[in-house]
């Protein structure tokens, strides 16, 4: 079970929902779903989101919104 600790940023935690939901686009493009990868992203956050207020026993405010990004806006943000 993941354990998030009590302090950690909702930017943080807005950014780990992100990262498992193109993971779960991912996965989900290889079983032949016919949504584009970003509509299945979208698709995806309200139930991560929900798993995550389950884990941490806090609610979110706003469900965070994902924003898709290419791979060289990645690269360019991680400099």
């Amino acid at each position: 079970m993941l354990k998030v600790r009590p302090g950690i940023s909702d930017v943080v935690i807005a950014t780990l929902l992100v990262l498992l939901v193109i993971g779960g686009a991912a996965i989900g493009n290889r079983h032949g779903g016919n949504r584009s990868p970003a509509a299945r992203t979208v698709a995806a956050v309200g139930p991560i989101a929900q798993h995550v207020e389950r884990i941490r026993g806090l609610r979110f405010k706003h469900v965070p919104k994902p924003v898709v990004v290419t791979p060289a806006q990645t690269r360019k943000q991680q400099l």
